[in-house]
């Protein structure tokens, strides 16, 4: 019968590798990776503003003399305007995609290992510290870009040429938003993953170990025979 504390270990892998996908995708799909309040710099007409964008879309909210809506694309506003690097944006998806990839991986070995009693080494607690390993490196390499991205270009300015130059300023009103941090749990998550790893790791090599120490005694006594 399989052990309780081996089958808890694999039933939260399973969960909080699940959450961490799940926070993961929501985080890509939401709006909310920067959150901005820009104001203008002049005192004949009152002007709010608020902006939020995700890693592909978002909108800005201006309130002068009448509310207006528009859309921010991503895309737009790295091809045309260079407002921040392309190439930190790029990377950043790249590495959560991947930590998203080894994600999936882990859900399908801990199934293995719920169902089966794997032989092979990277199949068993070895292959999902691995697995845990790699999600929790490129989700938080994800995570570092990101937040590189934010210091060097997005806390200065998310604004257009046009807006600055109508006296509208984002300088130390912008931050990272909720949808950024769900990421940052995820990361969370997959480290907290690797305890338990390790654990189901230990639990499983004692009987190992148990058991090679008796065949070298039996070996010893027919030496001795």
């Amino acid at each position: 019968m399989r052990d309780p504390k081996k089958k808890t270990c694999l039933t939260l892998t399973f969960l909080f590798a699940l959450i961490s996908i799940i926070l993961v995708s929501v985080a890509l799909a939401t709006d909310y990776w920067i959150t901005s309040n820009p104001v203008r710099n002049v005192t004949v007409i009152k002007a709010t503003a608020s902006i939020n964008f995700g890693m592909f879309h978002g909108k800005k909210i201006t309130q002068s003399v009448s509310k207006t809506v528009d859309e921010i694309w991503v895309y737009t506003m790295l091809s045309n305007r260079g407002m921040f690097s392309f190439n930190l944006w790029v990377s950043t998806l790249v590495f959560l995609c991947l930590g998203l990839v080894f994600g999936l991986v882990i859900l399908i070995f801990t199934c293995v290992n719920l169902a089966t009693t794997p032989i092979e080494t990277i199949t068993g607690p070895v292959g999902l510290y691995l697995w845990n390993s790699l999600a929790c490196f490129f989700t938080f390499i994800g995570v570092i870009l990101y937040v590189v991205l934010y210091m060097e270009d997005l806390k200065e300015n998310v604004l257009r040429p046009d807006e600055l130059d109508l006296n509208w300023t984002s300088r130390d009103k912008t931050y990272l938003g909720w949808s950024f941090w769900l990421v940052v749990v995820a990361c969370l998550f997959y480290a907290v993953n690797i305890t338990f790893v390790v654990i189901l790791g230990r639990d499983c090599s004692a009987p190992f170990q148990k058991k090679a120490s008796m065949n070298h005694i039996g070996m010893e006594d027919v030496m001795s025979y």
